[in-house]
């Protein structure tokens, strides 16, 4: 009960059953003496309550090493900043603030060419001059140019180069629709009641909900649905007119297809109207013609340094190596992971025990990874009416290719919404390549990888040999 006893208010202690054909069957179930359909005072304690959580701030290694210290310092975290005396950690910061601002170069490596390092020397120094100058000068000038290419190389190290891909339409274009025919096999809506019957369990009585919404008979149906349909943008009434009415009318002659009569037919149009335009809108998405002449790709960044991650864990669970196999895999969605050697990040959440496995193939593969914020890559693809954005599993980088990887389970493989996800992930592997290629970078190659074969004798190179395509 929300307060612990009967209140006398109906709304509060009402207990809601919705049925169909089965509503009497339950009432006499529970009017038995021995039902278990009774009401009951449920106590919670606080332990069986919902446990405390806790926010963790995941930091790239590399940006570790040019701060002072770290309150929340994981005990495995054995990295230590480049520079003891303050002044060189501000001249370091101010380059790595510099940094940000070269990051349209083809590829990190390009900080270090001389003309674009004395261009960060030279940023850095101003920017450290005008905070110094209000304060003693007690230390020693730093080493400008050895400071900067210590941090540039350091950068280097602490990133893998993702690129910035814009695909920008050149020419004309000309997109829109045309008629098909729509796949109504999902579409299996029932008639709903205007008034719910309620009977309360505990002394029979009885009440009635009433829904105000009229018949509505003078509503042409297919109008109901062009009405919603209307609201999105790239729909003009004006120039899609044929093409929606034939499109609605097929979806009501679908629903008169399994219903007895137009009564029934109107009740499931007008009560699932939204649903229904959605619906539709969906399978326009999927028909649309992008017929665009040219497309020119713009890189408009070579790289970017890692974001930050945070993510809620158990405050009462400390982080475990991500080798340990003992724990609850049901609340690994609450456990922080740490004991890495080669990720980019010390801590990581893994939001599955494939996830965890995987790392363990990952930190003998390759020469660093990690697990991508939301943003990092800024790929986007077609999910139903909206454009939802990608974040793949795990980036890795080998010798000789950088891999975008995703783990899924073997009977989700060929959801939509994944073969969605892969497509942009591959369109955009494209054009990475084509970047690092006349720029001197590696490959880039997608992986969509069924959990079952996730397996601890499997390496990379197998997975490209069976998942490349």
């Amino acid at each position: 009960m929300p307060y612990g006893k009967i209140t006398g208010v109906s709304a509060v202690d009402r207990l809601n059953i919705i049925a169909h054909d089965k509503f009497q069957e339950i009432v006499d179930e529970a009017n038995r003496a021995d039902s278990p359909l009774k009401l009951q005072k449920v106590y919670l304690d606080n332990e069986s309550g919902s446990k405390k959580t806790k926010t963790v701030i995941s930091t790239p290694n590399v940006n570790k090493k040019f701060i002072s210290h770290t309150d929340d310092k994981d005990e495995t975290d054995n990295t230590e900043p480049m520079y003891q005396k303050p002044a060189e950690q501000k001249f370091a910061q101010k380059v790595r603030e510099s940094i940000q601002n070269h990051q349209k170069a083809p590829s990190s490596e390009y900080l270090l060419q001389k003309e674009t390092l004395e261009s960060i020397v030279s940023e850095a120094k101003q920017n450290y001059m005008i905070e110094q100058s209000d304060l003693p000068n007690i230390e020693d000038e730093p080493d400008n140019h050895k400071i900067a290419e210590e941090v540039a190389r350091e950068t280097i190290a602490g990133i893998i180069d993702i690129p910035q891909i814009i695909l920008v339409p050149k020419g004309s274009s000309n997109i829109g629709y045309s008629q098909f025919t729509l796949n109504c096999d999902s579409i299996k809506y029932q008639p709903v009641e205007r008034d719910l019957l309620i009977q309360r369990l505990n002394d029979n009585a009885r009440e009635i909900l009433s829904k105000n919404k009229t018949e509505e008979t003078d509503v042409r149906l297919e109008d109901s649905l062009i009405q919603i349909l209307q609201e999105f943008d790239d729909i003009s009434y004006d120039e899609y007119n044929d093409i929606l009415y034939n499109l609605c009318a097929q979806l009501i002659n679908h629903i008169k297809g399994y219903l007895k009569n137009d009564k029934d037919v109107r009740n499931v149009v007008l009560y699932n109207q939204r649903q229904l335009a959605n619906f539709i809108y969906g399978e326009m998405q999927k028909n649309r013609n992008d017929s665009v002449s040219d497309f020119e790709v713009k890189i408009t960044k070579g790289f970017s340094t890692l974001k930050e991650i945070a993510f809620t864990a158990d405050a009462n669970t400390k982080p475990i190596n991500y080798r340990e196999t003992k724990f609850d895999k049901s609340k690994i969605g609450q456990i922080i992971f740490n004991g890495f050697s080669k990720c980019l990040y010390t801590t990581v959440k893994f939001d599955s025990d494939t996830e965890r496995r995987f790392s363990v193939i990952l930190e003998q593969e390759s020469i660093k990874w990690f697990k991508p914020a939301q943003g990092q890559f800024q790929i986007y693809y077609q999910n139903g009416t909206d454009s939802s954005e990608y974040v793949p599993d795990f980036v890795s980088e080998t010798k000789d290719t950088i891999f975008m990887i995703e783990t899924k389970a073997k009977n989700q493989i060929n959801a939509e919404e994944v073969k969605a996800k892969k497509k942009a992930a591959q369109v955009w592997c494209s054009h990475a390549s084509e970047h690092n290629a006349k720029n001197g970078g590696k490959l880039w190659k997608y992986l969509l990888i069924p959990h079952e074969e996730v397996k601890d004798n499997m390496t990379l190179k197998n997975f490209e040999q069976n998942y490349l395509n």
